[in-house]
């Protein structure tokens, strides 16, 4: 088939206006994506009555360099609002973590109030093993709140050699669970 110099001319014409169109389309979503920061992921506590979804008191990179909304030590952390979600007493706690906190190693720390006092109960989760987890609050163990934080990838030398060092982590997430209207007994 032989083009005919008008239709070379009208193909050449629409081959520029596509081309055209594509760069300001690239050009366009280049500047679009350029300043955007994507938020800090959020993690998801569910009863049978209801789902939250929970923000980071803080969110850093593997380096801890770059920090959502900044560095805070363990006492400006402890003050930080907390989500709070009732879990009632013989109801159970379903936690999930995206693949941000999944994809690496994470610590959840849950608060336990029991007849002998107050207990902690810790699980390091390797990468990739554990996106989901459930905690019952039982009247002889009632779940008062979790902590949720995802390892970093910096060593902190607390001591004269490296094996005494401290994992620093990367976020920090907290959900008070106490029962509505629980007290906790200061007498064990």
């Amino acid at each position: 088939m032989t083009l005919q110099p008008a239709d070379k001319k009208a193909l050449a014409i629409l081959t520029a206006a596509v081309v055209a169109a594509l760069a300001i389309i690239v050009v366009a979503t280049t500047l679009l994506v350029r300043g955007h920061v994507a938020p800090p992921p959020s993690i998801t506590v569910g009863t049978d009555r209801s789902l939250e979804r929970v923000e980071p008191t803080v969110w850093c990179d593997l380096k801890l360099t770059e920090c959502t909304p900044r560095p805070m030590n363990l006492a400006e952390i402890a003050v930080q609002p907390v989500t709070v979600l009732p879990v009632a007493v013989g109801s159970t706690l379903s936690l999930s973590v995206p693949h941000q906190i999944f994809e690496g190693p994470w610590l959840l720390t849950a608060t336990y109030a029991t007849p002998e006092g107050l207990d902690f109960q810790q699980w390091i989760h390797r990468s990739g093993t554990m996106a989901t987890q459930r905690l019952a609050s039982t009247p002889d163990r009632v779940l008062l709140g979790i902590e949720v934080k995802p390892f970093s990838a910096v060593i902190y030398d607390t001591a004269d050699s490296l094996d005494q060092g401290e994992i620093g982590f990367r976020a920090h997430y907290a959900v008070r669970t106490a029962p509505t209207g629980y007290v906790v007994s200061t007498t064990p």
